[in-house]
């Protein structure tokens, strides 16, 4: 349903057109309702020749379509209903609060127009907005108040018979008239007082934009100018004979921030990126910069109230000082931003459609008062006459000729261009109605409407709809639960000021007071830093009123609010004193609580006054200009916001410059346990690990026994087993995220793009420890989009390796050296005398379906400048070679598989393809293990394809379906009575015959025999709890026979050495290799970490708080997929790694042979079971394990 506007008489806009209308009726099968409205610039008729019904009652409808606020009867009259107008709530707007009371109480959902943006960013462009034709009705009527000042001037100009904006029947209409003004100040010229006439446009965004389109229909009358450096010669030539040339054009320019602020620091250039997080290091400059040169100033530019006020009185005064007319070329303001007391002082209220200006007394610091004027005066004065439909006031203000500048701040300019604005509006909205008119999505619980559907999720409201929702079904969504904050914040500051006022204005006391107002930015209401900010206040008896409130959208978005204090002394210096004190206290309390990245700025006072105002009110004192600096060009002290230094981002202590975060943990496997104790040291941070598994958060955390840990037991992820298998963040999970720092995800890689794109909804950087799947790089754009760092490849092999490597590659260089040719080498694996415990000389420290999901994927190196192709599976395993070379080789009995695509990295580490001859990387593992692999591949124990039969209960029932013998010998199973078929097959190729007899006897000692059950009931956390595929029975079996205990000697190690071929330019033919090489062991009982989950572990928390950090995340620039190979994430990583014990040794020598040698004698690869072989200690027995 469309519904009619009540707010204001001038609203004539309508959400859709009749041709919108038409389109959802015919197209999407909408049935569409309109409420009789006879103001509206469409008629009732068009809209039902369209298709729609046209009634008062539009209680059929579910989803209610408005352009302004609505009535609070109506919503209460309509629960349960989708409601999309302009709520004005998103900043705690206090007139509108009723309003969304009523949203919360008819369990409405409520979505607001000025959320609807890009990906559901809320940094990003607005896709449903009427931005650009504020600022064409804007300049239609700033030009034409223009005129009428400079009229009463006494200076006549065809600027005069502009009419107001929404006088024109169209906007066409409107330029075709500025097209007619333009060309006679082209043939007439301008009043020779009056030039050059010199306009500013301030933004360059959709509202700057739109002025300037009307401006420029002003035709042959109009001179642009790009760069304001040009307004100095323009000025010049004011009130001169060299001006005539001018007086018949109207002058603009265009500019940006860089032209309203400049540095506190002497010296340093503007940087945009810097003033928009740290406004308070900037101070205006307009007055300075462009208000010299300019007869008009039109703001189309966003402000909040982190940012400093740009124009002020005293600066009118000081241009009128200056002129040498008494009087400034300033001669009126349009602020089509319309913020009142906030980026220029003289907007003092919002002016009206019917008196659209009043004069400012930069004087008085005041609105002028002026006499009876009447249209009269007006017509008198050689106004336009008034127009056969009525009067259109121009707001008679603008009429008369006291000293003063014209201010214009109209709040609903489109609405005087409702044609052409609600064409444009209706055409963005338009295309989310059929999702708003989905009854079903409507009928989820809020977490579960969002369209899923490009993932295999259901279809639902799309993420711009879903972000821009601010209530649904009774309370506020995540996204906007710091209203409630702001709410209560603002109670609180009532409460007390009525309370103080009470309490003084029965005392008979003297006292004097001084008056300050701070500026409060940062995470104040999500943090709590708010509340603790007016602790401070109250705890020092102080009075307060908290201000102009400005919430960031989103809970890492920063918020900003002005906070007056009034605080009374003995005398006024006592007053004083207590007054910069209360406000370094403030600022010392942003400092401790970095969680909050809170800065508090000293913006006007502390200025002392000789007592109380009357009967105790508060009185503050707001004077001294925002951000104005002492004479030395830097901040006073009471003006800095001192933030603490020192260390790299991981060697901070936990005391006052250490931030608070909360960082969410998935998972609670091996690694968790490394990563969650090394989060969890600083007391400052809250770590919530979150398992599905009974009690596993809750054992992690019980072990670790700090208070700052906390366990839920739930589900991961939700939804996956209906109709769209693909799992969902569980609601709970998605409240977790939406307010903490980071994400730490140690869940199975193929889940990490869901974690991610909850993430990317929540504003939450995450970091995993797995490679970047096509999934996850899907998403790079989206996170790019918002901003949010997804740090992937944050463990051991991806991660260390890569960070070790990039580090090793950048000394090398920097010594001079010429890389021409890489290897990398990595494993995970139990120590000698653990390996000897088991036929595989393998245990597993993660899950055995990665293991061998990872052994399926192809491979491609570079060797000897030759480029290698090897296939997955089979291939792969065939394509094992013997470590040869290196610290390594000489001190364990290895064999190298290739890693993926190796070619791959030759960019992320700075290699130059066709220089490298040998790109390489590789997976380590004792020498026979491939082999092994192979064996178990050929008899069909790694197949996905096949099934498991009903009432299967031990490994003996598989074997005898997939027809492999258990317990029996090569040759007996290949030769004897009743041979099996498949045994037979797989052995006809003798060089398979070795592989096949290993991989049998193997069998037989993980199943036991085949009495091993199939699933027994202590199946270990992580196995698949009930197998369908061989391949999932046989990786449960692999977990449970082969996992690492908590036994003493249960040792593993971890394994990884770099070897870089170099060569010099002035050394032609000399080579060099350089080595470095990490051998790491860990576990061993007693509850100590495996090497595995300790550097895996101990990698991704690090990464994790390092994204949770807003000063180190800000050097990883925008967000988006990242590897750890830059700088600013493998510098500090493996810094504090080697703090933890983990350290790399190097070694520069001749060059000797590569890594890589061709596989021995297939007799050699047998896997050797004793502890002297494996760790390459002589004599080597040749006892072979049948």
């Amino acid at each position: 349903a469309i519904l009619r506007e009540t707010l204001s008489v001038h609203e004539r806009r309508a959400p859709l057109t009749p041709r919108h209308v038409e389109r959802l009726v015919s197209a999407e099968g909408v049935d569409v309702l309109v409420q009789p409205c006879a103001k509206r610039i469409f008629p009732d008729a068009l809209y039902e020749a369209a298709g729609a019904h046209v009634r008062e009652d539009v209680s059929e409808a579910t989803v209610l379509l408005g352009v302004k606020e609505v009535e609070t009867s109506f919503i209460d009259a309509h629960p349960g209903r989708t409601f999309a107008f302009f709520s004005h709530t998103i900043k705690g707007q206090p007139a509108n609060m009723p309003m969304l009371d009523a949203a919360l109480r008819a369990g409405v959902r409520l979505i607001d127009y000025e959320c609807i943006r890009a990906a559901g960013n809320p940094s990003a462009p607005r896709l449903v907005a009427f931005g650009e034709f504020a600022g064409k009705a804007g300049m239609i009527n700033a030009l034409r108040g223009l005129g009428l000042r400079l009229q009463a001037l006494g200076h006549p100009t065809p600027l005069a018979t502009i009419r107001p904006a929404h006088a024109y029947s169209s906007y066409a209409h409107a330029r075709a008239a500025l097209g007619e003004v333009g060309a006679a100040i082209a043939a007439e010229g301008l009043p020779q007082h009056a030039s050059p006439l010199v306009i500013g446009i301030h933004g360059r965004g959709n509202v700057g934009r739109g002025a300037l389109d009307a401006f420029d229909a002003l035709g042959e009358g109009v001179a642009v100018h790009t760069d304001t450096t040009e307004l100095d010669a323009l000025t010049r030539t004011y009130g001169s004979v060299e001006a005539e040339r001018l007086r018949r054009m109207v002058h603009v320019v265009q500019f940006g921030a860089e032209m309203t602020v400049k540095p506190l620091q002497r010296g340093a250039p503007f940087n945009k990126t810097e003033y928009y997080a740290h406004p308070e290091r900037y101070r205006p400059c307009l007055g300075e910069s462009v208000l010299p040169h300019v007869t008009m100033l039109v703001h189309a530019a966003y402000w909040d109230g982190r940012f400093p006020t740009l124009l002020r009185a005293a600066e009118l005064r000081e241009l009128a000082q200056a002129s040498p007319t008494g009087e400034p070329r300033l001669l009126a303001i349009a602020d089509l931003s319309c913020d009142v007391d906030g980026a220029l002082e003289p907007l003092v209220r919002t002016t009206t459609v019917d008196a659209p200006y009043y004069i400012y007394d930069w004087m008085a610091k005041a609105e002028a008062i002026s006499g009876a004027a009447t249209e009269g005066n007006a017509n008198a004065l050689g106004a336009p006459s008034t127009p056969p439909s009525g009067k259109w006031s121009c707001g008679e203000a603008a009429l008369s000729a006291r000293p003063g500048v014209l201010v214009m701040g109209t709040d609903i300019l489109p609405a005087e261009l409702p044609l052409e604005s609600s064409e444009h509006f209706g055409e963005q909205l338009s295309r989310f109605i059929p999702a708003l008119a989905d009854t079903a999505v409507a009928a989820r619980p809020f977490g579960d409407q969002l369209d899923t559907s490009a993932v295999g999720g259901p279809v639902g409201l799309p993420r711009e709809l879903w972000c821009a929702t601010v209530a649904c079904g009774g309370e506020l969504t995540p996204r906007f639960s710091y209203i409630g904050a702001i709410r209560a914040a603002r109670a609180r500051a009532e409460s007390q000021r009525a309370a103080t006022y009470l309490r003084h204005a029965s005392a008979h006391e003297a006292d004097a007071h001084a008056s300050a107002t701070v500026r409060l930015s940062g995470h104040l209401f999500d943090s709590g830093f708010i509340n603790a900010a007016l602790d401070t206040v109250e705890a020092s008896g102080a009075r307060f009123e908290l201000r102009d409130v400005r919430a960031g959208l989103g809970t890492h978005a920063p918020s900003c609010a002005l906070l007056d204090l009034a605080v009374q002394g003995h005398d006024a210096v006592d007053a004083h004193r207590r007054t910069a004190e209360l406000v370094s206290g403030l600022q010392a309390l942003a400092r401790a609580r970095t969680g909050a990245e809170a800065s508090v700025q000293l913006v006007s006072g502390a200025r002392g006054t000789s007592r109380i105002g009357p009967q105790g009110a508060p009185s503050f004192s707001a004077t001294a200009a925002r951000g104005t600096p002492d004479a030395d060009g830097a901040p006073s002290s009471l003006h800095q916001d001192q933030r603490s230094e020192g260390g790299d981002a991981f060697s901070r202590s936990a005391g006052a410059s250490a931030p608070r975060h909360e960082i969410v943990v998935l998972g609670a496997g091996l690694c968790a346990g490394p990563a969650v104790e090394l989060l969890s040291r600083d007391p400052l941070n809250t770590v919530h690990v979150v398992a599905s598994e009974p009690r596993a958060a809750a054992a992690l955390c019980a072990r670790l026994g700090r208070a700052n840990t906390v366990a839920h037991e739930a589900g991961v992820l939700e939804g996956g087993n209906g109709k769209h298998a693909t799992p969902m963040p569980s609601s709970l999970v998605r409240g977790l995220l939406s307010r903490a720092h980071a994400a730490l995800s140690l869940l199975p890689p193929p889940l990490h793009p869901h974690v991610a794109r909850a993430c990317i909804d929540a504003r939450t950087p995450l970091v995993t420890a797995s490679y970047a799947c096509e999934g996850m790089l899907a998403l790079s754009e989206d996170a790019a989009r918002v901003g949010v760092p997804l740090l992937c490849e944050m463990g051991l092999d991806p991660g260390i390796d890569h960070m070790s490597a990039v580090r090793l590659l950048e000394r090398a260089r920097s010594d001079g050296w010429r890389v021409q040719g890489f290897e990398s080498v990595c494993g995970g694996l139990p120590a000698p005398e653990v390996a000897l415990a088991n036929p595989l000389g393998y245990k597993f420290s993660w899950s055995p379906a990665g293991v061998l999901s990872a052994m399926e994927q192809p491979a491609q190196y570079k060797h000897a400048g030759k480029l290698v192709r090897v296939g997955g599976g089979t291939e792969l395993l065939g394509s094992a070679k013997s470590l040869s070379a290196g610290a390594l080789a000489r001190a364990y009995r290895l064999e190298v598989l290739p890693n993926r695509n190796s070619l791959a990295y030759a960019p992320l580490y700075g290699l130059d393809g066709d220089e490298v001859h040998t790109m390489f990387r590789g997976t380590l593992r004792y020498e026979g293990w491939a082999q092994l692999m192979a064996g178990f591949r050929a008899l069909g124990l790694l197949d996905v394809g096949a099934r498991i039969r009903a009432g299967a209960v031990t490994w003996a029932d598989v074997c005898a379906d997939i027809d492999v013998p258990v317990g029996t010998g090569i040759r007996a199973a290949r030769d004897g009575v009743g041979a099996s078929a498949s045994v037979k097959a797989v052995t006809a190729d003798v060089t398979r015959v070795d592989s096949v007899s290993h991989a049998l006897s193997a069998l037989g000692w993980l199943t036991r025999g085949g009495s091993e059950p199939l699933v027994p009931s202590d199946t270990i956390a992580g196995a698949p709890p009930t197998p369908v595929s061989v391949r999932d029975a046989f990786c449960t079996l692999l977990a449970r026979r082969l996992a690492y205990s908590d036994c003493a000697g249960d040792h593993d190690l971890v394994l990884m050495e770099h070897t870089l071929t170099l060569a010099r330019g002035d050394e032609p033919g000399v080579e060099r290799r350089l080595s470095s090489w990490l051998a790491l062991s860990g576990g061993g009982g007693s509850g100590k970490p495996s090497a595995m989950a300790r550097t895996v572990g101990l990698t991704a928390a690090l990464g994790a708080q390092l994204v949770a950090n807003a000063e180190t995340r800000a050097e990883l620039g925008c967000g988006g997929l990242l590897r750890p190979t830059v700088a600013a994430v493998y510098e500090p990583v493996l810094n504090a790694l080697e703090r933890e014990g983990v350290r790399f040794e190097e070694h520069l020598h001749e060059p000797t042979a590569c890594m890589l040698s061709s596989a021995r004698a297939s007799a050699d690869l047998h896997l050797r079971s004793t502890l002297s072989d494996l760790a390459r200690v002589d004599p080597r027995p040749t006892v072979q394990h049948e």
